[in-house]
């Protein structure tokens, strides 16, 4: 649970969301609106499309972090292709790589696969300096032990942090929230999946969430300020 002083302090959720932006409808020029929004609300971390990558580097690479996807909405595409996004991603300026893991393979209730793959995806985001990775396992389509399940997986296999869910779909529910957060030993928790107010992002948080991906980041960090001006 996150100290409720830090909830007041705005460079906290400068920090600890994710602002987003990976619509697959977005142009090049709002992108880079984007960025410079990033820049001028002084935030952490800036999730784009891969596509945008090497421009968001080049020009923006020392005002904030960058993040992307891979086996982007439903991780149902072979290893290999999930790989060749990690390496992209690393090789045009990303931090930060949410891959989503095979959804399919996780409904099967096929462990052993799923452990093999997310085996690979920590060996391969390891042997790129300076690139983390997120595990998107999508909360909103499993069962309560299908979640426990992949968490205990991931979390054992060192995943730096499992993410609740792409976005694309179903919203993230907070009970998932509280069945995760007591079964991580190492991992962090991203919660994401449809939070657009500051209300559901301080509840998060105060359920244990340690980073917040939205697409409503900004507008959210604004209803923050309008509420404390000083």
């Amino acid at each position: 649970m996150v100290d409720a002083h830090f909830l007041r302090d705005v460079d906290f959720l400068r920090e600890h969301i994710d602002f987003t932006n990976i619509s697959p409808y977005a142009t090049e020029k709002e992108i880079v609106n984007f960025c410079h929004k990033a820049v001028d609300y002084g935030v952490k971390t800036v999730y784009l499309p891969p596509i945008f990558l090497h421009t968001a580097s080049h020009d923006f690479r020392a005002c904030f972090e960058i993040g992307t996807t891979a086996g982007f909405p439903y991780g149902n595409v072979p290893f290999a292709v999930k790989e060749k996004g990690i390496d992209y991603a690393w090789k045009n300026g990303a931090k930060w790589i949410d891959v989503v893991a095979d959804i399919s393979l996780i409904k099967s209730n096929n462990w052993f696969a799923v452990e093999k793959e997310i085996q690979a995806l920590v060996e391969c985001v390891e042997r790129k300096m300076n690139l983390s990775l997120k595990l998107i396992i999508e909360t909103p389509y499993l069962s309560d032990e299908e979640i426990k399940y992949v968490v205990e997986i991931a979390d054992s296999n060192d995943v730096y942090c499992i993410k609740t869910a792409t976005g694309v779909g179903n919203k993230v529910k907070l009970k998932h929230v509280e069945l995760i957060k007591p079964l991580l030993k190492r991992s962090k928790l991203k919660v994401a999946g449809g939070i657009t107010t500051l209300e559901d992002t301080l509840t998060f948080f105060n359920r244990g969430a340690d980073i917040i991906g939205s697409s409503k980041g900004f507008e959210i960090l604004e209803e923050f300020i309008s509420k404390h001006p000083d």
